[in-house]
């Protein structure tokens, strides 16, 4: 891949992450926890799409203020995925998840559209 193909992967990335974020809620109840916080995790994040990052970290499409706000997105997400039941339908996060992922969020669009207030 050349330099282009990097900065159109991390454009795409970029995309994905941005609409996921802003259709969060959405995303849970269509999907459920288990599904969209797999699927969150398989198209960014160290943990599970390493290739992709490494590919992508080499642009300035993604500042480092985002790739810290992610990275504890990311990790709150695979924290919540290995501690979910075991062999149990997993259709619900608590409250307290819940708020703590949606304040991440909003750290996250409140800087990427650099707003003052969201």
């Amino acid at each position: 891949m050349d330099k282009l193909e990097f900065i159109q992967l991390a454009e795409s990335t970029k995309s994905y992450v941005l609409n996921f974020l802003t259709t969060f809620d959405k995303q849970i109840i269509q999907l459920g926890p288990d599904e969209a916080l797999t699927e969150f995790l398989c198209h960014y994040g160290n943990t599970w799409s390493k290739f992709i990052m490494d590919k992508i970290s080499m642009t300035d499409v993604f500042s480092k203020e985002e790739y810290i706000i992610l990275e504890k997105i990311e990790l709150y997400f695979y924290n919540l995925m290995n501690d979910r039941p075991k062999g149990l339908d997993w259709n619900m996060i608590s409250k307290d998840d819940y708020m703590n992922i949606k304040s991440l969020i909003y750290d996250y669009l409140v800087l990427v559209h650099e707003l003052k207030f969201f």
